[in-house]
Parts: structure tokens; sequence; C-alpha cells
């Protein structure tokens, strides 16, 4: 889904895959 990708291209990870939690 379109969504998913978009979210994914702009929420920041970390090298581990998880969302930085910072950003948020």
């Amino acid at each position: 889904m379109f969504t998913g990708s978009i979210v994914a291209l702009v929420t920041p990870m970390d090298e581990k895959g998880n969302v930085s939690r910072s950003c948020l």
C-alpha cells in the first residue's frame, strides 16, 4: 500500500529499523 511505503520513507529510522523516537 502507498500509505505504508510513504510513512516508511518519511519516518526516520535508526540502524536497527526502529522508528526514531527523538523525532516524534
